[in-house]
């Protein structure tokens, strides 16, 4: 049998020799030589055969199985083109079924980078987030969680305490939240994909980033996350330091949340208009507001996510850290509480009216009003200044009286625990929390 070292070789020369290839004919369309030369089927057809070849070398556990970084420019150019001219390319929003290729072998250079390049994780952090959107190519979507497993990235820990450190452990948490959205795609493939980087990264030993073991149909089930999830959790928690796991979870809760306000007030707008509908048909002076009402609603492109795991998730996890006397300010934290306080403010002024009942059980509404109510809760109570008086705002509607029981009881719970972030002490406080994540069993019994 020829020995994998003599294989890799092999593997290696053929991939060299496509990149090569890819490489010339990329640098004479740029500099206008002829616009014919890249044909977007025998590119897609290129790329997944460099993505095959580098498989092979991977599967090998040989030492450079990586791609060199002179191509990254390249990669990320090829990641819009579609055919049209390079100028349209470059300055186009849109991704190419090419860019799923275009992504793979991005991480493919990344995983030979480690933590040295800030600017390249950067740009593939941005991809992540831009690829994962429900309205993307299947395909695009699929190439992402793959490639979150070949970077090898998100669960190995920086060789050493540069400045890159802080930026890493962001990357890190950044693609786990890309990996938990994946894991709940609206595609079986995906899904799997998504599962088993995942599995592998949770059952990856450090001092061997990419070494491939057997894993069990458990492991690898394409489902909404269990197992998989919760241990590649736990295995990040062991990688990210304190502070800078605080600071990385409230920016992902505040990134999930900020569509708050505009969300409550749509809706609370069209449980208004449908109040008032007799008036509309009477011709009052509301009758104008029948051109805003909607009589289909917008169809859910991923009816799988839940985005309550993430946000349950960050909560139940940062209500383990140490509180602080105080901390230091954070634009993201100040634009949670402010958000916070504009969503309960919202609550209290709907408390007398019927529509609050279905406000706060909406499907639209539910995950992101408990989800910013339990963040800005555990902001105060690990310390941060509330600049907003969400606390007061939250007390305005503990106050309510008999009219706060319309409330969902896990938001009327929520609203409870944030109305006692100041005085409760602090195993109160982490038991509340805690007792709010109903949707992370597993870690709560750990």
């Amino acid at each position: 049998s020829v020995e994998p070292l003599t294989r890799a070789k092999a593997l290696s020369d053929v991939r060299e020799m496509l990149l090569q290839t890819l490489f010339e004919d990329w640098k004479k369309y740029i500099a206008g030589g002829d616009t014919n030369i890249l044909h977007p089927p025998t590119l897609r057809r290129m790329t997944r055969s460099i993505i095959i070849v580098s498989d092979g070398i991977r599967s090998l556990n040989c030492t450079k199985w990586y791609i060199d970084p002179n191509v990254w420019p390249m990669l990320s150019w090829l990641r819009r083109f579609d055919g049209t001219s390079a100028e349209k390319c470059l300055n186009s929003r849109c991704v190419s079924l090419l860019g799923g290729n275009a992504v793979e072998l991005m991480a493919y250079v990344l995983a030979g980078q480690g933590f040295g390049d800030g600017r390249n994780f950067q740009e593939f952090e941005a991809i992540v987030k831009e690829s994962i959107d429900p309205l993307s190519p299947w395909r695009v979507r699929h190439s992402v969680a793959v490639a979150i497993d070949i970077c090898g990235i998100m669960m190995n820990a920086p060789e050493n305490m540069t400045d890159t450190y802080r930026t890493s452990q962001a990357f890190q948490v950044s693609l786990f939240s890309a990996a938990l959205k994946l894991l709940q795609d609206n595609d079986v493939d995906v899904r799997n994909a998504a599962s088993k980087a995942l599995a592998f990264a949770s059952a990856r030993d450090t001092s061997c980033a990419h070494d491939k073991r057997e894993l069990s149909p458990r492991q690898c089930a394409g489902v909404v996350p269990l197992l998989s999830l919760e241990r590649a959790f736990v295995k990040l928690l062991s990688l990210v330091n304190s502070e800078h796991l605080i600071e990385n979870l409230l920016f992902q809760i505040i990134d999930e949340c900020e569509d708050i306000d505009r969300i409550l007030g749509r809706v609370s707008n069209q449980f208004r208009l449908s109040q008032n509908l007799g008036d509309e048909i009477r011709g009052s002076e509301n009758g104008d507001s029948r051109r805003h009402r909607r009589i289909f609603e917008e169809e859910e492109p991923n009816p799988f996510l839940e985005p309550l795991i993430g946000l349950q998730l960050s909560v139940y996890v940062l209500a383990g850290e140490e509180a602080s006397v105080t901390r230091k300010e954070a634009d993201h934290v100040k634009k949670l509480l402010q958000k916070c306080a504009i969503a309960l403010t919202k609550l209290f002024e709907e408390l007398s009216s019927d529509s609050i009942n279905d406000i706060s059980r909406c499907s639209g509404v539910f995950p992101y009003l408990q989800g910013i109510i339990l963040g800005s809760a555990t902001a105060i109570y690990l310390g941060y200044h509330d600049s907003f008086d969400t606390v007061s705002a939250a007390l305005r509607i503990m106050d309510a009286g008999k009219l706060n029981q319309q409330l969902h009881p896990a938001v009327l719970n929520a609203v409870t625990i944030l109305s006692e972030s100041k005085i409760a002490s602090n195993e109160r406080m982490r038991s509340g929390l805690r007792h709010c994540c109903f949707l992370v069993p597993m870690i709560s019994s750990k």
